[in-house]
């Protein structure tokens, strides 16, 4: 059997890709559901807590947007590392796609916050 064959027979891998599939639709929906094409710069995009009493720096809704295509290159960056190193170690698999959950679960949460602040 191939090594991609192995490594979507594999019960903790197949779950990993399932909780990363979820957030990385529910992190997409929740960034677009909140974007607005007309707004122009309305948007909050960095937080800048150096400067003074804290400074945001404010872009538009396609800066908002990278977080969509950072969540999507996370997920396919995150699924061909683990399928390269599933097969020298299974634990490296593992590893890679619990810190990709991790990962997108924290540019939801970031997102949200600066979505929130519009």
């Amino acid at each position: 059997m191939t090594t991609s064959g192995k490594f979507l027979h594999d019960r903790s891998i197949l779950l990993l890709l399932a909780i990363n599939s979820v957030l990385l639709v529910v992190g997409v929906l929740l960034v677009l559901a909140r974007l607005d094409g007309g707004k122009g710069s309305g948007y909050f995009i960095q937080y800048r807590a150096n400067v003074g009493i804290g400074e945001f720096k404010t872009g538009s809704s396609v800066d908002m947007s990278s977080f969509i295509f950072f969540t999507i290159i996370t997920f396919a960056l995150s699924i061909f590392i683990s399928v390269r190193s599933y097969q020298e170690r299974r634990q490296v698999a593992i590893t890679t796609l619990m810190l990709t959950s991790l990962l997108i679960l924290l540019a939801i949460i970031v997102s949200d916050a600066l979505l929130v602040l519009r």
